[in-house]
């Protein structure tokens, strides 16, 4: 059996934005890093962005929030048995509760590094970003949606499973990227 990959993202084209108002002691990105956060989660404060452009397009169930995944309502109710266990969604101040956080706390160590084309820091030897992906199979549970330790701060990877209850309940906002199909039980590419 087969499953894609996918590098989850928002659609900044079609869809108005969301940005943080004020600041944070810590920038979320550094806050979600695939483990649970809830216990000491102090809802940040959030508005749309009004520019000359984002101001005159519509809504969606996923709008960009400086690369955190933030869900409408309705996509956290579609979303919710997809979710289970994989991530947590945490609350937002303002815009009438209308928008969650969603921190994704499956991790999934699958990249196979030297199959996959990558640049890494100098300094530290750690990875900055992927070019190419290569995934090991063996080591995927069919999480239909994770983060891997490599970009565990940046990028979050979704399955078939994921796209295909986002598809059938017709959210708006979302883009895929393919990155690999899982083989199940040998290296995929």
């Amino acid at each position: 059996m087969n499953r894609n990959l996918f590098v989850l993202r928002a659609d900044v084209t079609h869809y108005r934005s969301i940005r943080l108002v004020g600041r944070m002691q810590v920038p979320l990105p550094l806050m979600l890093r695939g483990s649970s956060v809830r216990s000491d989660w102090h809802p940040p404060a959030i508005e749309p962005i009004d520019d000359a452009t984002g101001g005159d397009l519509p809504w969606s169930d996923f709008p960009y929030f400086g690369g955190v995944p933030l869900l409408a309502r309705k996509a956290r109710e579609v979303l919710r048995a997809t979710l289970e266990g994989h991530g947590e969604v945490l609350p937002t101040c303002g815009m009438d509760g209308q928008f969650s956080i969603l921190n994704v706390t499956a991790v999934a160590d699958v990249l196979d590094e030297e199959g996959s084309e990558l640049t890494r820091f100098e300094s530290s030897g750690r990875v900055m970003s992927v070019e190419r992906y290569s995934f090991d199979s063996t080591k995927y549970d069919g999480q239909p949606i994770f983060k891997i330790p490599q970009l565990v701060q940046s990028k979050v990877f979704v399955s078939d499973e994921f796209v295909r209850a986002v598809g059938d309940a017709r959210l708006t906002g979302f883009e895929f990227e393919q990155v690999g199909v899982m083989q199940v039980g040998s290296r995929l590419v």
